[in-house]
């Protein structure tokens, strides 16, 4: 059992990484909206980005870079710099090029993201002025509300995390993430061969080929299992560095028992802020786990469970404090996957309501009764196969109908 430390740092929480941010005034009323996280020393970097055939232009940019040394990430909020043609490139390379050159690191040792609304030119003018500022506050400022704040559009609370747990007899190793988005998150990630930005930090000692292989594996278990609202953003990005400066001897072969516990702990880490990231989504009052058990084919399984996340007529019931239980069967009528409804078994907070083709209506009466939990779990036991899938996913409400009426910001 490996003895876990819990920091609430997120990226600045491992050794040898800064991180703050400023206003630039790429966002009404003075906020934030321009943030640096810097390595003191060169960084392993793996990443991952949206499947989506649209994508925001900094990802043209950050793509290149993945066999570089990474110093340096400069994210901007309040413009996603996404259907903006080879200007939105172009800017992009301006960015990361001011960066480089004022921190006077090594050439394509900067990677950058954007996030906010879709389709209106940057403003460079005022993203000049905010990397002046952060280049001038980063060497005495290490800031971590204030990076968050930086990188965030509708994001109304923070989310960062991190742990720190022993890798060798007298090594320990920290792992730290800091994420914005609350809405418009469906990941669909994809490691290389509003909108989800995900930065994670390390002071491992750690190969790239095994960072990368780390972080594939974290995010089919972290934030491909969760659904907001079933749009995917263009912008949706995942970046973990990895600087070496716990001094660990390096961690480079796969049957390496460390590199088992590195990709326990980064998985731990990432499902963990993936509930935060649906607990704080906009309007939010309920987390719900999906699981389905026991369906014909591992396809079917993973069908039937985004199918149920997807839907808004259990979604909105959950809101409603309704057990939802003939929406549910509903779903798994219409979903085309194979079940016999004798043999369907569903559960709401471990407690039966449907089995046997029947509804259990003295547990749904209880179980109605005591629907304001925050947290839910519904299963649904096909008895058909031996195949399963698990996701995570939250209810809507009027407030999310109400802000993504007004917003266009991804």
């Amino acid at each position: 059992m490996v003895e876990i430390q819990q920091l609430e740092d997120g990226v600045t929480a491992p050794q040898g990484f800064r991180a703050t941010g400023v206003s630039c005034g790429l966002k009404n009323g003075g906020y934030k909206d321009i943030s640096l996280l810097l390595s003191d020393t060169p960084c392993n970097v793996a990443m991952a980005f949206t499947k989506n055939r649209i994508q925001g232009a900094h990802i043209a940019i950050d793509k290149k870079r993945l066999k570089h040394p990474c110093h340096a990430i400069l994210i901007n909020s309040g413009n996603a710099n996404c259907l903006t043609g080879q200007e939105g490139v172009d800017n992009a390379q301006q960015m990361v090029d001011l960066t480089e050159e004022l921190l006077k690191i090594p050439k394509g040792s900067c990677l950058v993201a954007s996030t906010g609304a879709i389709g209106i030119p940057l403003n460079m003018t005022r993203v000049k002025y905010g990397i002046e500022r952060l280049i001038n506050v980063i060497p005495n400022e290490t800031n971590i509300r204030n990076f968050g704040t930086g990188i965030s559009t509708s994001d109304t609370r923070q989310k960062n995390l991190a742990y720190r747990f022993k890798i060798e007899d007298h090594k320990k190793i920290t792992i730290g993430a800091s994420v914005k988005g609350e809405s418009m998150i469906k990941p669909w990630l994809e490691t290389m061969h509003g909108t989800l930005l995900a930065f994670i930090t390390t002071d491992a000692n750690i190969s790239i080929p095994l960072l990368q292989k780390a972080l594939s594996l974290a995010i089919d278990q972290s934030f491909n299992r969760i659904s907001i609202d079933n749009d995917l953003s263009p912008n949706d990005s995942v970046f973990l560095l990895a600087n070496g400066q716990a001094q660990n001897i390096l961690i480079s072969k796969e049957s390496d028992p460390r590199f088992t516990i590195f990709v326990d702990m980064l998985k731990h880490l990432l499902l963990n802020i993936s509930k935060l990231l649906l607990k704080q989504g906009l309007g939010t009052t309920k987390l719900i786990q999906l699981q389905v058990k026991n369906a014909a084919t591992p396809e079917q399984a993973e069908t039937l469970v985004r199918s149920i996340s997807e839907s808004y007529q259990v979604k909105t019931g959950f809101f409603g404090q309704k057990s939802a239980w003939q929406r549910i069967i509903n779903v798994i009528s219409s979903s085309n996957v194979d079940f016999d409804i004798n043999s369907i078994t569903l559960l709401l907070n471990n407690t039966v309501l449907f089995e046997k083709g029947q509804p259990n209506t003295s547990h749904i009466a209880n179980v109605s009764q005591n629907m304001n939990a925050i947290e839910c779990s519904i299963t649904i036991d096909l008895e058909i196969g031996s195949h399963d899938a698990e996701l995570w996913t939250c209810d809507l409400t009027h407030d999310y109908i109400k802000f993504n009426s007004l917003s266009a910001e991804n």
